[in-house]
């Protein structure tokens, strides 16, 4: 019994981590997170996907007249820049939490 509780754990701990790598991503902590029920996949804020959002608030503030549309259009090209520079540097969106010095520098010298 107690080794069948350990296999079934170690099969389980096998699938996270496969899952995680087709994902892109494999750490300790997301194993754990994944193993334990505590996706963090689910609390991720893709980049990506912060600036797509803000992006449509920023629409809604334009259609009500309380933005510029040429500030909304700016927006829209530095997503669009922000967007070729991470599937080029990295292949995907990062969480945000990755955002540091070195990505902007990086972003600041990508051509």
């Amino acid at each position: 019994m107690e080794n069948e509780l350990i296999e079934r754990a170690i099969k389980r701990l096998r699938e996270v981590h496969t899952e995680l790598d087709l994902e892109g991503e494999v750490t300790a902590r997301l194993i754990k997170d994944r193993f334990l029920g505590r996706d963090a996949k689910q609390q991720q804020n893709l980049l990506l996907d912060v600036f797509k959002d803000h992006n449509q608030r920023f629409l809604e503030r334009v259609t009500v007249g309380d933005a510029a549309n040429a500030s909304y259009t700016k927006y829209k090209s530095v997503y669009s820049h922000v967007e070729k520079f991470m599937i080029k540097e990295y292949g995907k969106s990062l969480s945000v939490k990755y955002i540091d010095t070195e990505f902007i520098e990086k972003f600041h010298l990508w051509q």
